[in-house]
């Protein structure tokens, strides 16, 4: 079962006031869907990731991020959508 590692599968909750810049969801699941059975996500950033098991998975799943410059505080600033930059689910 792909959720068994899930915060909700350990927890049972998503905690209140989660210190997060975003939220990684499985490559296999709709973000409409999984915001819709999860409304409480509404205010995180969704990222997937390949979670590759062979090498030909690799980078088949993932994400694609707008900065204005490679660094990590653009990195930070996609997540949080600050003028252009954003994240982009493939």
């Amino acid at each position: 079962d792909r959720r068994k590692n899930s915060i909700y599968s350990q927890l049972g909750i998503l905690p209140e006031n989660l210190n997060a810049d975003a939220f990684e969801i499985s490559y296999r699941s709709d973000p409409e869907t999984f915001l819709k059975e999860h409304p409480e996500t509404s205010n995180y950033t969704f990222i997937t990731g390949s979670d590759a098991h062979y090498p030909e998975q690799i980078g088949n799943h993932g994400f694609t991020t707008l900065l204005n410059e490679a660094s990590f505080n653009e990195i930070l600033l996609a997540l949080h959508g600050v003028g252009e930059r954003r994240i982009i689910l493939k």
